[in-house]
């Protein structure tokens, strides 16, 4: 059934919106700076010619000079342009128009070099090393490593949750979840972006929900799914350091729609678990409050010259390679339906994962 739909929905795309043109890097060079860049290539080839005066070579650096000014100029006006436009997405509160347009301004071009460092720290630079490199990194950074601490455990044990009925989700939880779905976000491996499920109208609504109903029963889903994609994202200092860069993984749409219902069914059993001390990440909360708390008992113990001790907890990749037999467990004994454990089990069974 998925194939199905992944078909109709790419070949639909294809024939009434096409695919989107990278844009060019330098919109400022048109045919007069090409016609310039001509003529200066021109005078350059005379010069190199048997015979060539002090005349031609004057003609040939005076085409450079003529070069570089229009250049300079077609650049400056292109600033211009795009300053014009960042201060009219501003005058029209278009957020995320007048960011990009901002950071495409003042960033500037940035190269896609493809050299990183190894485990002893030499340079490599040829690019099959270099996908083995980022493939051994991703690999022991999300497959964990030492879980000696956790003591003994049987991961085949079974799950024993509350036999709670959960029923399968309706056409309206179906529908919610694809209109819940984020706008201006990269596709998975399948290509298929989140505007053309919110764009499809109800026969592809009613199309998941079939498909989303039959994973339900059966426990199973695409093997498509399990698919990622991992985009090494830098956060800060050196390049060529793979330790620099989080990996943000591309899961297909559909597959966010699944768990988006899932996510829903979970709600109300881990709000009743949660206390009022967790406020973030919590719809209707915010860690305001707290902090508000935490600045008056700041003042205070200045105030009355009592010491302080505060202890800033920040774990690195601390939600990249969790023991999940542990979480299945923790969920079984905090009460989860057994029903919804073996669907969280499902959809993180089987993983593949690419480096991009």
């Amino acid at each position: 059934m998925w194939a199905l739909i992944s078909h109709s929905l790419r070949t639909s795309a294809e024939e009434v919106i096409g695919f989107q043109r990278t844009p060019k890097r330098n919109p400022w060079y048109d045919q007069e700076c090409r016609d310039a860049t001509a003529a200066k290539d021109a005078a350059y080839g005379r010069t190199l010619q048997a015979g060539a005066t002090r005349a031609v070579v004057e003609v040939y650096r005076s085409r450079r000079r003529d070069e570089k000014r229009l250049f300079r100029r077609k650049k400056r006006e292109q600033e211009r342009r795009e300053c014009e436009s960042i201060e009219s997405s501003r005058d029209r509160n278009e957020a995320r128009n007048f960011y990009q347009r901002v950071k495409r301004l003042t960033q500037g071009f940035k190269t896609g070099g493809v050299a990183c460092k190894d485990d002893d720290g030499n340079l490599i630079t040829d690019a099959e090393i270099v996908l083995r490199l980022w493939r051994d990194h991703f690999s022991s950074l999300l497959a964990g490593s030492g879980h000696d601490d956790y003591g003994e455990y049987d991961p085949q044990t079974p799950i024993y949750g509350t036999d709670v009925d959960v029923p399968t989700p309706s056409h309206a939880e179906v529908k919610d979840a694809i209109q819940r779905l984020k706008n201006n976000k990269s596709a998975g491996a399948d290509g298929l972006p989140a505007e053309l499920f919110k764009a499809a109208g109800d026969m592809l609504v009613g199309s998941m929900h079939k498909l989303i109903s039959k994973i339900w029963l059966t426990e199973s889903m695409p093997d498509d799914w399990n698919h990622s994609m991992i985009c090494p994202i830098l956060k800060k200092g050196d390049a060529t350091l793979r330790t620099n860069y989080r990996g943000i993984s591309l899961l297909p749409v559909a597959y966010k729609v699944l768990t988006s219902v899932l996510c829903e069914n979970l709600k109300p059993h881990a709000e009743a678990l949660i206390g009022p001390y967790q406020c973030g990440f919590r719809p209707g909360k915010s860690t305001i409050d707290q902090i508000f708390t935490l600045r008056q008992i700041l003042e205070k113990s200045c105030e009355n010259q009592i010491d302080t001790y505060h202890l800033f907890v920040d774990y690195k990749a601390a939600f990249d390679s969790p023991r999940r037999d542990r979480l299945y467990a923790a969920m079984s004994e905090l009460g989860i339906p057994a029903k919804l454990i073996r669907l969280c089990k499902m959809t993180l069974s089987n993983t593949i994962s690419s480096v991009r």
